[in-house]
């Protein structure tokens, strides 16, 4: 194994063109709201850090172990980190257009459709294919109520399903809030 540095936007976005999958192990999304609260924190920590001094500043989301073969990439470690990221953008994302249809603002549905094709899909790829794909057992519901543009109303059948709708429905309010106040 040869450790290095990669960020969110290197191993999820555009020029990235495997997807990444999870082993049929890995369990499936399990994070509390005191994980998904944590991680928030963390960013927000960071982006006050990065005003201060934005040359120095980097955040670190942990590590992430992944296998690499010429069609995919496959997450041994990280993906509770990585699947909780994805839903931070489609917060985003879905803020972005919201914002976007209550004003003129064109960069917002520009910024919302670059999360969507560039982070959150593979770009221009037949047939479509999205950067994260979680266990066989949340992958519908991730895909429906997560990475759809627009999210799909979704019923959570599953723990795992509600836990990814509340972490969800916890960072969108967060961004909610964070956006009003820049406002």
């Amino acid at each position: 194994m040869t450790p290095r540095k990669v960020s969110i936007g290197g191993l999820l976005g555009e020029y990235e063109r495997r997807p990444i999958i999870l082993p049929e192990f890995q369990r499936p999304y399990s994070w509390e709201k005191t994980q998904v609260a944590t991680f928030w924190g963390d960013l927000k920590t960071f982006r006050d850090r990065y005003a201060k001094h934005p040359i120095d500043a980097a955040y670190f989301l942990g590590p992430v172990v992944v296998m690499e073969t010429n069609k995919n990439i496959t997450v041994l470690d990280g993906q509770q980190r990585l699947a909780t990221a994805t839903i931070l953008l489609a917060a985003i994302r879905d803020i972005a257009r919201e914002c976007y249809g209550s004003s003129q603002h064109s960069e917002l549905d520009y910024l919302a459709r670059d999360i969507q094709r560039e982070l959150i899909e593979k770009k221009d790829t037949t047939p479509l294919v999205h950067s994260l794909k979680l266990g066989e057992l949340d992958e519908p519901f991730f895909l429906q109520a997560i990475k759809s543009d627009p999210p799909a109303k979704t019923k959570s059948q599953l723990r795992s399903h509600q836990l990814i709708q509340r972490a969800y429905d916890y960072l969108r309010l967060e961004m909610s809030a964070l956006v009003q106040k820049q406002s």
